[in-house]
């Protein structure tokens, strides 16, 4: 597979993935949590399919600029966003927090939130919390890890990492809680995830190099996995052995959508599913200002009936988190890509 080559298929998961933690905050009783380790193992994927796993690897301020102008200026604008949504809805006054709200505003700022300085919970626009995890977990990863570790290592680390957080926690929605009073549950969560979505590229890469699978075997695996993967969300299973279960299934799912042969990943690589993966970072860090103003409106569930309040609350995440992609991320991102070196070879 070509280095260059762009998976569509991941666009429209990482769609499915935006919703569903959308419809998590809106509704929660189920493990819409989990979408995060979607984003995580993509990252790993991702990162390992463009970077990684490359014969060089770009200088490191290219990699540290490209990933701020990725991610840096949606995260200040869903920060900004969210103020004033809580202005509005606490009337007029400012967020709280037990960790200091000064010095939790300037980890926001400095992308330090949530490795392990503020232990007694998440803070301002809570959902930005794998932010700081993706960014310091890429950079670790970038700087401390071979990129020709063997594929064995990279399972090992993300077999270890699991087995830490179900000793201790016993479930994968953790975030800010502190294992050994030092270290982050969160980062501990997605370097899991990460090394696991690393381990799924190799994997991929050495499969779909020497075997070429028919689009009806993809298709009866993808249907096989979805039919595994969803009774965990069905019947609401969460905040236990299921989570771990879940994320072996995503990562296997992870790996035959990466065929583009099935019938699902076909679905998912439909053009309006592109595009709702292509402003899914800006529905995830604006829905919960969003949220906070619906309430400010007295829009929820109680007042409007729960079919009709999702049908507005997605529809608004949607047109706002469109609006946003094409006004502050792009915009941005354009203006930031014009101060990165050229890559080093």
């Amino acid at each position: 597979m070509e280095k260059n080559h762009f998976f569509r298929v991941f666009e429209g998961l990482r769609c499915i993935a935006a919703l569903g933690v959308v419809g998590y905050h809106a509704t929660y009783g189920w493990p819409g949590y989990l979408a995060v380790e979607v984003f995580m193992l993509l990252s790993g994927f991702i990162l390992a399919h463009t970077c990684l796993d490359r014969s060089y690897r770009v200088n490191g301020s290219t990699f540290i600029l490209q990933r701020l102008a990725r991610m840096y200026p949606m995260h200040i604008f869903g920060l900004m966003a969210y103020v004033f949504a809580y202005w509005l809805n606490h009337d007029k006054h400012w967020p709280s927090f037990p960790d200091g709200t000064l010095f939790t505003l300037l980890q926001q700022l400095t992308l330090l939130h949530n490795v392990g300085f503020n232990p007694n919970g998440l803070t301002w626009n809570f959902p930005a919390w794998c932010v700081s995890i993706e960014i310091w977990i890429n950079v670790i990863v970038f700087f401390a890890l071979p990129m020709r570790m063997k594929s064995a290592y990279l399972l090992l680390i993300a077999l270890a990492s699991y087995l830490v957080l179900f000793n201790h926690s016993h479930r994968l929605g953790v975030h800010y809680e502190l294992y050994w009073g030092w270290l982050a549950s969160g980062m501990v969560r997605g370097f899991a995830d990460f090394m696991l979505g690393w381990f799924v590229y190799r994997v991929y890469s050495k499969w779909s190099a020497i075997h070429r699978i028919s689009m009806t075997n993809a298709t009866i695996i993808e249907l096989l996995l979805v039919g595994l993967i969803a009774p965990i969300f069905w019947f609401k299973l969460q905040d236990g052995a299921s989570d771990f279960i879940a994320v072996g299934l995503m990562a296997l799912f992870l790996l035959v959508l990466a065929l583009e042969r099935g019938f699902v990943s076909k679905i998912l690589s439909v053009p309006v599913a592109v595009y709702f993966g292509r402003i899914s970072y800006s529905m995830f860090l604006l829905h919960i200002p969003i949220l906070e103003f619906f309430y400010y409106l007295e829009w929820h569930a109680v007042t409007l009936g729960l079919p009709l309040f999702l049908t507005l609350f997605l529809s608004t995440v949607i047109v706002i988190g469109s609006l946003t992609y094409y006004r502050v991320e792009e915009p941005c991102r354009r203006f930031l890509k014009q101060y990165q070196p050229n890559p080093s070879h």
